[in-house]
């Protein structure tokens, strides 16, 4: 019998947090006969398996899968594949559920056939005891709509991780839809392409996950190494204008997604006091990796895309003389 949801868990050196995810996961008020729960070891060198290990005695609705290191997105792929239900939950192992959410959502999922559904969240900070771990939420809605026009409403995807996303496994097989391994950033370009392919979507201020920000995240830090991944996320988003036909509205909302994300890449180097020859770098990297990467949604934008073709070395000094000032 197919189960009606997978919940695919990367596990990655988590040690102080796996235990409480985990626990999430078995107060949702599902019965094993309708989900699996898919936990992918990527060569954790923690006692982060041995935090659940009691956790998982008992339960014929749980796989391990296990592997050398090789990244989240990799450990997310392989899950993926091993997958049955016909929804798909990504869960990152530091984060939470809210108890007894789950139910409500598959329902709408399996009764609506949505490609994906797109919830709200909520963020806590590294250590954070919750008070709302039993929310209790009123005027919840759902609407319809087509993942291009969703992706026009809500502009630039400052955040798109794939941890609120509902997604239809069939839909990401079809679309062959898969994480690009060994990058971090890998939700942007993954995120962005199921928005724009031809998919059916409701969105919801419904909440079902609790997104911790920790220390030491890809949120708080960056280096050399975050400043690579996120110009190669920028150049496989980019490349979407030409594997998708995009009309104008489209084409105009993904320059302004990338533009975000141009903009964060080299402010973060600079707020992380980076050296100028490490700002300069990564403008050089990217324009080996994106070299058509340009924006003319605005004049701002034309200067800015202008400056990056002629001259990364003043762009830069601009970018550091506005961090001062």
């Amino acid at each position: 019998m197919q189960k009606k949801l997978s919940i695919i868990v990367p596990v990655y050196n988590v040690e102080n947090y796996i235990r409480d995810c985990f626990k999430s996961l078995f107060r949702q008020g599902l019965s094993e006969r309708d989900y699996e729960i898919i936990v992918v070891n990527d060569g954790a060198t923690d006692h982060s398996m041995e935090q659940i290990s009691d956790l998982l005695v008992g339960h014929d609705n749980i796989t391990v899968i296990e592997q050398e290191n090789q990244g989240l997105s990799v450990a997310r792929n392989n899950g993926l594949a091993k997958a049955k239900g016909k929804y798909i939950l990504f869960i990152d192992s530091d984060d939470l559920l809210i108890d007894g959410s789950l139910p409500l959502l598959l329902e709408k999922a399996l009764e609506s056939e949505a490609d994906m559904i797109i919830c709200d969240w909520l963020i806590i900070r590294d250590h954070e005891t919750r008070t709302d771990q039993h929310l209790i939420q009123n005027n919840v809605k759902f609407e319809e709509n087509a993942g291009r026009k969703l992706f026009l409403q809500i502009g630039n995807l400052y955040n798109p991780s794939v941890c609120r996303i509902f997604f239809r496994r069939s839909f990401l097989h079809e679309h062959h839809m898969r994480f690009i391994p060994g990058i971090l950033f890998e939700d942007i370009p993954f995120t962005h392409e199921c928005y724009l392919t031809n998919c059916n979507c409701l969105i919801t201020n419904y909440k079902y996950y609790i997104y911790r920000l920790r220390n030491g995240s890809i949120t708080n830090t960056y280096t050399m190494r975050h400043a690579k991944d996120l110009s190669i996320s920028i150049g496989k988003t980019w490349e979407l204008r030409k594997k998708l036909s995009l009309n104008r509205e489209e084409y105009m909302a993904l320059q302004d997604s990338m533009f975000f994300w141009f903009w964060t890449v080299n402010t973060k180097i600079i707020k992380n006091n980076n050296s100028f020859s490490e700002q300069i770098h990564t403008l050089d990297y990217m324009a080996k990796n994106v070299p058509d990467l340009k924006f003319t949604n605005s004049f701002h934008q034309k200067f800015i895309t202008l400056l990056y073709r002629i001259s990364p070395r003043l762009l830069s000094l601009i970018w550091i003389i506005r961090s001062k000032l």
